[in-house]
């Protein structure tokens, strides 16, 4: 089937803006305009912007477990992969705007966090997985709780809609970089001959 175009306009338009502006502050005419269609031709397509932002976001996390499952196939060690991991969510945060972050993780719109909340629970469920056959492989503690890790992991949503969390690294990808890194090292130095490959 041929792609439409104006569809893929209309998403390249919203992920940009989204990305930049956030979701609340941006309208779908500025996203039809900049897209270069009309309104009607949008509501062909979307019935409404969470619509169109649940598709941006799925084509979007789709591409990230692809990429997360393609490291973890790899033959190297568990420390090896994780770095991967860090590099890949720094690099996915990379022209996030704390707006986004804010709009995702704080948003009172029901439609929108009932969504996320869908996303992180099956984000959760995967990471999850992958440790527990870490541990049973011996690569990471025995004797820490895997359920301990995921609930951290859980609360670190609440940290993704705390502003003032965010604006004290100044960008989403510095904030992403110093929790990933947090989260797998602990306050320990990283182990550079790992993350420098």
């Amino acid at each position: 089937m041929k792609p439409d175009k104006r569809f893929e306009a209309l998403m390249n338009s919203g992920r940009t803006l989204f990305w930049k502006y956030g979701i609340r502050r941006v309208t779908i005419e500025e996203i039809c305009k900049d897209a270069g269609v009309s309104k009607m031709t949008y509501y062909k397509h979307f019935p409404n912007k969470n619509a169109l932002v649940k598709v941006i976001l799925d084509r979007w996390i789709q591409k990230a477990t692809e990429e997360y499952n393609k490291v973890m196939e790899v033959d190297e060690s568990f420390e090896e992969k994780m770095a991967k991991i860090i590099l890949m969510k720094i690099d996915y945060a990379h022209d996030i705007s704390p707006e986004l972050v804010s709009d995702l993780y704080g948003n009172p719109d029901m439609e929108l966090a009932a969504y996320m909340e869908e996303k992180m629970a099956m984000s959760i469920e995967i990471f999850g997985s992958t440790l527990r056959d870490a541990q049973k492989k011996g690569e990471i503690r025995p004797e820490i709780k895997i359920e301990f890790i995921l609930h951290m992991l859980n609360k670190m949503k609440e940290m993704a809609s705390d502003r003032q969390m965010i604006d004290l690294y100044g960008t989403t990808e510095a904030w992403v970089a110093e929790m990933s890194g947090f989260f797998t090292y602990g306050i320990l130095p990283r182990p550079k001959p790992v993350l420098d490959k």
